[in-house]
């Protein structure tokens, strides 16, 4: 079954920190291999439930920082490098979303590989 979305996906290697359950003592790191508005595909060495909601904070290489991105954990996959998680992101304000999509399109100005 091939998966078909509504934006394209952006190859990424965007280190992640998030808290599971909204905890913030608890801190898991992850990166990010792929990214969208939509959500994101995240690599990281903890289990997780579909279903799960998580508080993302995402840096990019340009030295933005992103926080309190909240996610809901829709796909989940065991591989030998770990847990990749997909995560839809659910709540972002407007003004920092606009920061965000500007982030998300420099990946594709420094032609990082689109994901169809």
């Amino acid at each position: 079954m091939q998966e078909k979305r509504n934006l394209p996906r952006y190859k990424a290697k965007l280190p992640v920190t998030f808290n599971d359950n909204f905890d913030a003592e608890v801190k898991f790191k992850g990166t990010i291999l792929d990214i969208n508005l939509q959500g994101a595909n995240i690599l990281t060495a903890n289990q997780y439930t579909k279903g799960n909601r998580i508080n993302m904070n995402i840096d990019f290489k340009d030295g933005k920082k992103f926080f309190s991105i909240l996610g809901e954990i829709k796909y989940l996959a065991k591989t030998d490098d770990g847990y990749h998680l997909g995560v839809e992101i659910t709540n972002y304000n407007a003004y920092h979303l606009k920061k965000l999509v500007d982030s998300i399109n420099s990946l594709s100005v420094n032609r990082q590989e689109v994901i169809t």
